[in-house]
Formats: C-alpha cells, sequence, structure tokens
C-alpha cells in the first residue's frame, strides 16, 4: 500500500482507530510495594501462583487446628504422614496421578516447608510394612515462620504491620527429601549414617573372614545403621 493510499484512508475513516482491539486486563491486584523486592522471574512465577497460594491456605488452618491436640504436637508418629492423606485431608477427594501429578512437586516442597524432617520411606503402622512413598513429618511450630508463598506472606506481613524487604521477601530454601531442618540434627544423622557404613564394612569384612574358615555369622542389622532426628527438632 502506497502512502497517497493510506493518507486518503485515514482522512476517508477507511483506518477505524477506536475499533482496534487491546489487551484484556484481569482483576488481580500487585501491590506494588513489593515491586522493589519482587525481581527475578522465579520469585514472580512464585508470587502469582495460584494453587500455590491456595493450598497454602488450606494447609495453615489444617495445622492450626491440629495445634489443639497434645498427641499431633508431642508424638512424631502423630505428625507423619504420606503425601497422598495431606492431599486428601486438603481437598476432601483422594489423589489421583493423572488429574494431580502436575501439582505434586510444587505441593510436595510446601508440605516440607512445614516439617521438621522428610523421609523417602513411609511405615504404615496398620499393615506393618514399610512403604517406598515420601513421608512427612509436620510441626505446628513452622506456622509461627513467614509463609511459604509470596503472596501470601506479603498478606502475613501486612497484618503485623512489617514492611516488605529484600530480607523477608526472599524464596524459601527448600529442604531436600530425606533432610532434617535442624542443621545440626542432619549433621549427626550424617555421622550416624557414616558409622553405619563403617558397621557395615566391618560386618563384610569379618563374614568373608569366617566364612573362609568354616564358621557361621550373625545376619546384619541394618537398623543399627539408620539416623533419626529428634523428636525436639521443631524449628
Amino acid at each position: 500500500m502506497d502512502m497517497d493510499l493510506i493518507a486518503r484512508k485515514l482522512f476517508s475513516g477507511g483506518f477505524d482507530l477506536e475499533q482496534s482491539e487491546k489487551i484484556k486486563e484481569g482483576d488481580e491486584f500487585i501491590d506494588y510495594q513489593i515491586l522493589p523486592y519482587i525481581s527475578d522471574r522465579r520469585s514472580w512465577e512464585q508470587y502469582g501462583n495460584e494453587v500455590l497460594y491456595d493450598a497454602e491456605k488450606r494447609l495453615r488452618v489444617w495445622l492450626q487446628e491440629m495445634s489443639q491436640s497434645a498427641t499431633f504436637r508431642n508424638k512424631r508418629g502423630a505428625r507423619t504422614y504420606k503425601f497422598s492423606q495431606v492431599f486428601r485431608i486438603l481437598y476432601g477427594r483422594p489423589y489421583d496421578s493423572k488429574i494431580d501429578g502436575r501439582y505434586s512437586t510444587m505441593l510436595s516442597r510446601l508440605f516440607r516447608y512445614y516439617c521438621t524432617r522428610t523421609s523417602k520411606n513411609y511405615y504404615d503402622k496398620e499393615t506393618g510394612k514399610t512403604q517406598s512413598k515420601t513421608s512427612f513429618v509436620f510441626a505446628v511450630s513452622r506456622l509461627k515462620k513467614p509463609p511459604y508463598s509470596l503472596r501470601l506472606r506479603l498478606e502475613w506481613l501486612a497484618e503485623r504491620g512489617v514492611l516488605p524487604s529484600a530480607a523477608n521477601m526472599k524464596l524459601p530454601k527448600d529442604i531436600e527429601i530425606g533432610e532434617c531442618r535442624n542443621p545440626n540434627t542432619e549433621a549427626n544423622r550424617a555421622k550416624q549414617r557414616e558409622a553405619g557404613r563403617e558397621r557395615y564394612n566391618e560386618y563384610q569384612r569379618k563374614l568373608r573372614a569366617e566364612h573362609n574358615e568354616g564358621r557361621p555369622v550373625r545376619p546384619y542389622n541394618r537398623r543399627t545403621s539408620s539416623g533419626h532426628c529428634s523428636d525436639e527438632d521443631n524449628r
């Protein structure tokens, strides 16, 4: 299209500028006082994650209710749950991996934030068997910490009259599955694991020696090589 034709169109009303499309706006409110403190992509994605925001509100309500139980507060076994059990408590239906699987990693990280420790195994008291399912040991004292979701944390800070800052709006650090939150306890568990490996290696050396001599040896007790978090680790 040449310039003369464009000019004629403009003056004759051929281009209707008022009818041009605009990007549809939403109704999400962004508190601009947080802008200097959420400056990277991961933080913004986490801040705007509605599923995470909703899940954490549900989780905190459940933990607040459970905090009224002395058994839940004081016995680690009463605070130990599988992922699917927590999901059912929060959403009122069984976990369906086909529908909910895309949220499992995010929810697992959220659950870990409210735990003193996690394990790669879960002991089922009803069946007396150990399952290869992640277990979460929750602690009501974690409710005193700022929320995991940055959006929920901003509301939590506002309720306390605290202004957001680069320090209190940082992304939380996730603990790995099988890790204790208390670094001192985790260090002790690492020492226990190393001691367990040394005991096992020593057992293997004795086994080989006694086997060569034709003498039987007692079976190795693997439970002595596993470390445990202290119930007092409630940070």
